[in-house]
């Protein structure tokens, strides 16, 4: 089973719609804060948390909620300044429900257009209910849902007044400690429904939870539950720095960070964030945190189990460390770091042809992880660059992780007759295949812990992942970032190959390639900058 889940939504519907379109699943879960700006301008905002401020010291018991305050007033102070305000009070409440039930609708209509996606929400403290709102079909807070045999529960809201969220509208978040004994309504709901997943706004306490001058926030019975019962995994959001994926026992504990992008008190903070993640007989397989910016999704970070316990594989060093993570991220040394520059620049106006090779060779090696075999991919050429037209082949380098190699005289591994036959597969589409060389991961591993620079595969390796473009990266990364370990090895043998790349930039046919997706680019309308000129310029010229 696969699931997709997404948190702290900030009013951010479209990228929903690109979610449940460009990415295949069996459920997706959204979080809670689903809204942010719910009032018609800053103006009104700074009002509202003024009179919010005002009728707080009007209350006549501490559990009296704004609305009854301000109702109280109205009839008890006519014609006095508290009554107007209390006036403006309740006008200013009715205008955020309206709002908030206008965005619900086009977040619904938006789920509608994708009837075959099942999809589940549950409110944060952001929102109001979502069973009085035009959501109400997709909500799962206090609710649950079955799909494959994984019971998945949600209850959303959190243990916090939300200033400028009138308190009347906020989900009640029934926890508290009482005479030393804890009455928590979550904790409650789930020994009942007994979830194998459980869908939170809030954290469990103790776990990636802690918020700076406050300590730690979580709940105490979705901690309990943990504890005591053990489900396979807890997603939850809400404090959007503390992101990342650990494991409390067995359970999988999920906080991808803010899906909307946020203002803090350090600034904007960016969003897109999602986990992608993979259920198998045995629970939680795999976990990765991607970004869906500008249209496109990129991997940031893998988790899986491996032998030493839970294993992260960073996949992309500039997101992860947008995110706040810290990561030593790669250094190409001259040409393949002008090469690198263009490839980007390129990569930015991808043709459709491109991505629809690209998707092919995912669905190769996804068929392959099926029967047991981890391979990887690097293509070259024009794939690589995101300039393929129709007709255009795939030049693959390929990847075999424990899987042994035979080589031949020319020190190339023999390919196992199972990738032979997915991309014979390919063919039969009218996909040309070219393979250009494959390589055996264990022996580079090997080659990077003895340090041996003579290595034909370790120096393949190193030039192949400096000029190709990745599929299934999770498999590479794990060999790069042991190379990453010995950053002077890598600079070592990027030397030893600058020679071959001034050999490869000169010839005629490098140099026709540059000009074929130069003029493709400008087939598109495209201008290629005058840095970009100037780089392959630079990068031809040696």
């Amino acid at each position: 089973m696969r699931l997709i889940f997404l948190t702290d939504i900030h009013d951010d519907f479209e990228a929903i719609g690109e979610i449940l379109e460009k990415v295949k699943a069996d459920l997706y879960l959204l979080g809670g804060d689903i809204l942010y700006k719910i009032f018609p301008d800053s103006r009104a905002a700074w009002k509202f948390l003024d009179l919010e401020e005002q009728l707080a010291r009007q209350r006549k018991w501490h559990d009296e909620q704004l609305l009854e305050t301000a109702v109280r007033l109205m009839k008890t102070c006519r014609g006095e300044e508290l009554s107007r305000k209390a006036r403006a009070y309740i006008r200013l409440c009715h205008t955020v429900e309206r709002r908030m039930i206008a965005a619900y609708g086009r977040l619904a209509r938006i789920l509608e257009s994708f009837p075959h996606r099942t999809v589940r929400v549950i409110p944060g403290n952001y929102d109001m209910d979502l069973r009085k709102t035009p959501l109400h079909p997709w909500n799962l807070h206090l609710d649950w849902i079955e799909v494959e045999g994984i019971r998945i529960a949600g209850y959303g809201g959190a243990s916090v007044v939300t200033r400028g969220v009138p308190e009347h509208l906020q989900v009640p978040f029934r926890e508290r400690l009482h005479l030393r004994s804890l009455e928590s309504e979550v904790l409650e709901f789930l020994r009942r429904v007994r979830p194998h997943i459980v869908l939170t706004h809030q954290p469990p306490h103790g776990v990636m939870d802690t918020i700076r001058g406050k300590g730690p926030t979580g709940s105490l019975g979705a901690r309990q539950y943990l504890d005591e019962a053990q489900p396979l995994a807890i997603l939850f959001g809400h404090v959007h720095e503390k992101w990342g994926v650990t494991r409390v026992g067995r359970t999988w504990c999920i906080n991808p960070s803010n899906f909307g992008a946020v203002v803090e008190v350090k600034g904007r903070r960016e969003g897109g964030y999602f986990v992608d993640m993979g259920l198998g007989e045995n629970g939680v397989d795999w976990a990765m945190i991607r970004r869906l910016k500008r249209g496109r999704t990129i991997d940031v970070v893998h988790y899986g189990q491996g032998d030493r316990g839970m294993e992260m594989t960073v996949l992309d060093e500039k997101a992860f460390s947008v995110m706040g993570g810290k990561v030593k991220a790669p250094r190409p040394r001259g040409p393949f770091r002008i090469l690198q520059r263009i490839k980007a620049f390129f990569l930015l106006h991808e043709t459709q042809k491109s991505r629809e090779l690209v998707t092919e060779l995912r669905r190769c090696y996804r068929a392959l992880e099926r029967e047991g075999l981890n391979i990887a991919f690097d293509i070259l050429g024009s794939v690589a660059f995101g300039m393929a037209t129709k007709g255009s082949d795939m030049d693959l380098v390929v990847y075999l992780k424990a899987l042994g190699c035979v080589e031949d005289d020319r020190g190339v591994c023999a390919i196992p007759s199972q990738v032979l036959e997915k991309l014979l597969a390919l063919e039969q589409k009218g996909i040309k295949v070219e393979i250009c060389d494959v390589l055996d991961l264990g022996r580079v591993v090997r080659a990077i812990g003895e340090e041996n620079l003579e290595d034909p595969h370790l120096q393949r390796f190193v030039f192949y992942r400096a000029v190709g473009r990745p599929v299934n990266l999770r498999i590479l990364k794990g060999v790069e970032n042991r190379l990453l370990e010995r950053d002077h090895l890598r600079r070592r043998i990027e030397r030893l190959l600058e020679e071959y790349v001034r050999v490869l930039t000169s010839s005629s046919r490098h140099m026709d390639s540059f000009q074929k997706y130069t003029s493709r680019i400008g087939e598109m309308g495209v201008d290629v900058p005058p840095k970009i000129q100037m780089a392959i310029k630079a990068y031809l010229s040696g």
